[in-house]
């Protein structure tokens, strides 16, 4: 069995990727591990119209809620209430979104290739071979150029090191019963005890149910003991009866690379995720799209080589690569704070000033923006004001680190580019 392309994964990077290759003519194989598309559900899915424009899926098919906020419970219980004035986000029906994205690459052209395990990937002079088991029966597929959009759990043995994940959040969390204090807004849950390195969150879905969960940087804590201390510590979360539970691994520093001769990673198996959020569906989309057009133009020049695919990586960077350095950057930065600190820093969103910025400039695909917008010396002047004179020089310091982040990352894309 020969195809131009594989995919790997019929995720958001996948299906993408799956749809540009076969708008091209070039024929395109997706495979997928599971009986059914989009399931098991390993996302939160909060995404923004953006996303589903860049999807070209019509919000009226997926769309359970509209985000208007945000309620943020802080260390020492108190409940700060930012947005409220226009839609932030949307709340989708997972596993529809990715049975749409498959669907599309299926009308385009696309195999879909389901119950289909891929055991191993070796790339050679003449292309890839590829060793999967289908339905009990394993065979081999030949590709020129694979791309493996498989996700931050793989297991694929592949004669290609592209290294190990370095920064990864364990993750737990399903659908309860709903217990949401505003049906508009999501809850953040930020506690540098509770939720060691990450926060937890409620996200309101369709009419009586809402999504819980709660991650941590600490892999010798167990996700589920934090989620337990998460319900027990907010009243209205007590009565929770989960309908859903599951855990997950969320990649947090992309990998230094993810091209080779013969194959690209797209997606989370990239670690093409925003640091501050673990959200990944947007960066998805831009990754299986670019990768898709690098492997459709090698394959039109027949030039099928790491200099000639590395364009992928230059692109992606291009695009995206500066925001999420920024954000590795910013969460670094944020993780050395204390619990007091968060409390005091949190304090300052009850400014109007600042939360008319973060109103105006606070976007889930592009959340450094904010602080961009936030670390301008009239608010952080406002800031030094509202803050006890013993956080000023700490403000001071985070204002240096952003700054020399901004650069740093600056000159990195340019390099890289």
């Amino acid at each position: 069995m020969k195809y131009d392309v594989v995919v790997v994964g019929s995720g958001p990077a996948g299906s993408m990727t799956a749809q540009q290759v076969a708008k091209s003519g070039f024929k395109v194989a997706l495979i997928e591990e599971h009986k059914t598309i989009g399931n098991p559900v390993h996302c939160a899915g909060l995404v923004t119209t953006r996303t589903l424009d860049h999807a070209g899926i019509d919000k009226k098919k997926i769309v359970l809620n509209q985000i208007s906020g945000a309620i943020v419970h802080t260390p020492f219980d108190r409940q700060i209430v930012l947005g409220g004035d226009k839609e932030y986000a949307l709340v989708i029906d997972r596993q529809k979104f990715d049975l749409l994205l498959s669907d599309s690459a299926q009308d385009l052209g696309a195999d879909l290739m389901l119950e289909t395990r891929v055991l191993s990937i070796e790339e050679n002079d003449k292309g890839v071979k590829i060793a999967v088991r289908r339905k009990n029966k394993e065979m081999t597929i030949y590709s020129s150029i694979v791309i493996r959009a498989d996700g931050s759990k793989s297991m694929i043995s592949h004669n290609v090191d592209f290294g190990s994940m370095e920064d990864v959040i364990l993750a737990t969390g399903g659908e309860i019963a709903n217990t949401s204090l505003r049906r508009d807004m999501v809850e953040v849950f930020v506690d540098s005890d509770l939720a060691p390195g990450w926060f937890g969150w409620l996200i309101p879905a369709q009419e009586g149910i809402s999504r819980l969960g709660i991650g941590s940087s600490n892999s010798r804590i167990s996700p589920k003991h934090l989620l337990g201390k998460l319900i027990d510590r907010h009243k209205h979360l007590r009565a929770a009866q989960f309908l859903k539970l599951q855990g997950g691994v969320i990649p947090i520093k992309v990998r230094r690379n993810f091209t080779s001769s013969k194959s690209m990673l797209a997606g989370d198996v990239a670690g093409q995720v925003k640091s501050t959020s673990g959200g990944g569906i947007y960066t998805s989309l831009l990754a299986g799209e670019i990768a898709g057009n690098v492997a459709n133009d090698a394959l039109k020049k027949e030039d099928i080589s790491r200099k000639k695919l590395l364009e992928y990586e230059k692109i992606w960077k291009r695009k995206i690569g500066q925001q999420l350095l920024l954000g590795a950057a910013l969460r670094e930065i944020l993780m050395k704070f204390s619990n007091h600190e968060i409390e005091s820093f949190l304090n300052l969103f009850t400014n109007d000033e600042i939360r008319n910025v973060a109103s105006e400039y606070g976007d889930i695909d592009f959340p450094t923006i904010l602080f961009s917008n936030l670390f301008t010396p009239k608010i952080v002047w406002g800031g030094l004001r509202n803050l006890p004179l013993r956080l000023w020089p700490k403000l001071m310091l985070l204002l240096l680190q952003w700054q020399s982040a901004n650069l740093l990352s600056k000159s990195s894309n340019a390099l890289k580019c």
